[in-house]
């Protein structure tokens, strides 16, 4: 008797919780729709060749030098500083607020 009364207390809300597994989700996915999104990404490169290779740009068949020494070297490159602040200079991340903390507006607690 005791589960044919969970049952009947099932079915008789049953709409109700319908209700809530379907408007919980909806108002969820539309509060996401609506809100802006606050980060955005604009890439740049910076490629500097150190000298022309006419035969390497002219073979379609050769082997590709890329090499774990090769790529290793190629992070350090664009992890140093200097790289970095030409990326800054170049996108011009000084006057934007989201990169420059002292420009952004103060918020009074």
């Amino acid at each position: 008797m005791h589960m044919r009364a969970m049952i009947g207390v099932f079915r008789r809300h049953l709409w109700a919780f319908l209700a809530i597994v379907v408007l919980v989700p909806a108002c969820a996915l539309i509060a996401i729709q609506r809100v802006t999104p606050r980060y955005t990404a604009v890439g740049s490169l910076i490629y500097e060749p150190s000298e022309y290779r006419g035969r390497e740009l002219e073979s379609i068949l050769r082997t590709d030098p890329t090499t774990e020494a090769v790529m290793a070297s190629q992070a350090e490159v664009l992890q140093s500083l200097k790289v970095s602040q030409r990326v800054a200079d170049r996108g011009n991340l000084y006057a934007n607020p989201e990169f420059n903390a002292t420009l952004r507006p103060r918020r009074c607690v």
